[in-house]
């Protein structure tokens, strides 16, 4: 039986010394390559590798479309919500400024029109309209003669 040394794993000089000359005599060693089963196993392993890649790239990929909709959702729910507060405060503006537009029509003409149409309704003329035109401006001191059936 014979026994050999390894002396790749060993690291004194002597062992140097005869791998050089092993080196010398045999030549640099080869690598004939991979079994068939180390050749699978390989395989096997990058394709374990690149489906775990794969799931992890979607799972990421799907992460990111979820925070970037809860992200689109958020902005539109604050935009609804600006746009609600610009549209109430435009309301509250223009109900302020018709206040004295309205104290003016309140004042000023619905009582004269309120006076025109209980004339009309007791004249009944043909043209309503006209009259009531008529009975302005003679309230107004515009027209000298009172429209036709006009009464003070």
């Amino acid at each position: 039986l014979l026994v050999f040394k390894d002396v790749g794993k060993l690291e004194d000089a002597q062992n140097r010394l005869a791998i050089k000359q092993l080196i010398k005599e045999i030549g640099e060693p080869r690598n004939y390559g991979l079994t068939d089963e180390e050749k699978a196993e390989e395989e096997r392993k990058a394709a374990e590798e690149r489906l775990a890649r794969e799931a992890a790239e979607e799972a990421e990929r799907e992460h990111q479309e979820a925070v970037e909709m809860a992200e689109k959702i958020a902005r539109w729910e604050e935009w609804n919500k600006r746009l609600e507060e610009v549209k109430r405060e435009e309301r509250e503006l223009l109900e302020a400024q018709s206040i004295p537009l309205r104290n003016y029509l309140m004042t000023y003409v619905m009582p004269t029109l309120i006076q025109g149409l209980n004339e009309c309704c007791n004249v009944r003329p043909e043209d309503p309209v006209d009259f009531l035109v008529g009975m302005q401006w003679h309230n107004l001191g515009l027209l000298q003669p009172p429209p036709p059936g006009f009464k003070r």
